[in-house]
């Protein structure tokens, strides 16, 4: 998907979204649904200890 696209890995810990601190998994669902499919968000990430930003592009969950 696009996260895998952008370079996200499992367990990649997403902190922030177009800089706006985030501080669970409720926010990050909210702060997406703020936004339009095809739209690129920054996306700021924790892994294993190490910031890390990637452009995202949203694009529909093929799950729904």
């Amino acid at each position: 998907g696009p996260a895998d696209k952008a370079g996200l890995q499992k367990n990649d810990v997403i902190t922030k979204l177009d800089n706006m601190p985030l501080t669970g998994a409720d926010q990050l669902v909210s702060a997406v649904r703020q936004h339009k499919i095809g739209d690129t968000v920054t996306v700021t990430y924790n892994r294993r200890g190490t910031e890390g930003t990637v452009q995202v592009v949203l694009a529909k969950n093929p799950r729904t």
